[in-house]
């Protein structure tokens, strides 16, 4: 809301107390915050507190715990004006099972995990992985298959050994379409994703980008670097 927000933290080590200071004057009092951002002009932030050699994790607003309890919460951010954030469920045969949650709502408990999340036109598109099993039918902290997902209806599947997402922050919404960087672990060769058609292919890509609704994209060839960027916000123009 145009105020200077941030935490002071006292304490020995197990004994923190943070308070949350906004414009000059403390606004909240917990063991521990983190990720504080600005939502609707008010800081929203999450509250760890340790009890009995357990995390306890949830999402603060104004005073009020407007997400349930999980032992892990990372990355908060909004999705069409609403909270969102990675949280982690449950563990599976002792591997992480993190979700999506979004408006008090779960999504992404049907995978292995979440790893990464974009606003896409004001609803959730994120990236999800099953794990990969042993001879034995356990779970491997490897990723077998890898999808990229919206409101829980999967648009591009990528298998183990053809190709998978670089990495997940390289996700981003254009317009209401996605455009994600894609390697192919057998050439090493990357690609853009972009709604469905591939693009750049050949190309080392370093960053996309949505400017002004348009893709840009920094990619290299024949070690000359390049910004492309859409002459049009359609997918027919672009390089």
């Amino acid at each position: 809301g145009g105020k200077l927000v941030y935490t002071k933290v006292t304490g020995t080590t197990g004994k923190y107390e943070t308070s949350l200071i906004m414009d000059g004057k403390e606004v909240a009092h917990e063991q521990l915050i983190s990720e504080v951002m600005d939502y609707k002009g008010s800081p929203a932030y999450i509250a760890i507190s340790f009890q009995f050699n357990q995390t306890k994790m949830v999402v603060m607003y104004k005073g009020v715990a407007i997400s349930k309890p999980y032992e892990n919460i990372f990355n908060l951010g909004i999705i069409g004006g609403k909270i969102a954030f990675l949280a982690k469920k449950e563990s599976i045969e002792k591997m992480p099972a993190y979700i999506l949650v979004f408006d008090g709502k779960e999504y992404g408990k049907e995978y292995g995990a979440v790893t990464g999340y974009i606003d896409n036109n004001g609803l959730p598109a994120y990236i999800a992985i099953d794990y990969k099993q042993d001879e034995n039918g356990r779970m491997r902290n490897e990723y077998k298959d890898q999808y990229i997902v919206k409101n829980n209806s999967v648009l591009f599947e990528l298998k183990s050994g053809e190709e998978m997402i670089w990495q997940s922050k390289e996700m981003i919404d254009v317009n209401g379409f996605i455009a994600a960087i894609v390697r192919a672990p057998k050439t090493n060769s990357l690609y853009v994703w972009y709604d469905g058609k591939k693009f750049f292919e050949g190309y080392d890509i370093h960053n996309i980008l949505n400017v002004n609704g348009k893709l840009a994209v920094l990619a290299g060839k024949n070690k000359i670097q390049s910004i492309f960027l859409e002459k049009y916000p359609t997918l027919q123009n672009c390089a």
